[in-house]
């Protein structure tokens, strides 16, 4: 019994089947908006946040979504969603629109 095998067969790559979940562009980290920074140095300052929570501030007075952000900073929008917790307990405000009225006041 001989088995049939043909060459480019069995040297062939295997066939791209895509992503196992759908892909998501991170969108680029926008350029320096200087009210928008000074702002969230000063908050950062007053109430002692670490770099990433700036970053996430400043991105989500920007209007990021919290998967634009976490694709952004390549971590996941659940850790996004703890460090806006985060930011909400030392800033203040019950939601992340509260965070952007802050950032964006005065």
């Amino acid at each position: 019994m001989t088995l049939h095998t043909d060459v480019d067969d069995v040297n062939a790559a295997p066939e791209d089947t895509g992503p196992l979940r759908p892909s998501v562009t991170p969108p680029p980290l926008p350029a320096e908006n200087a009210a928008i920074d000074a702002r969230v140095a000063i908050l950062a300052r007053d109430v002692r946040l670490s770099s990433r929570e700036r970053t996430v501030l400043r991105l989500i007075a920007l209007g990021y979504r919290y998967r634009e952000i976490g694709c952004a900073m390549a971590i996941s929008p659940r850790t996004v969603k703890m460090y806006a917790t985060n930011l909400r307990r030392k800033v203040g405000g019950d939601t992340r629109w509260d965070l952007m009225r802050r950032v964006l006041a005065e």
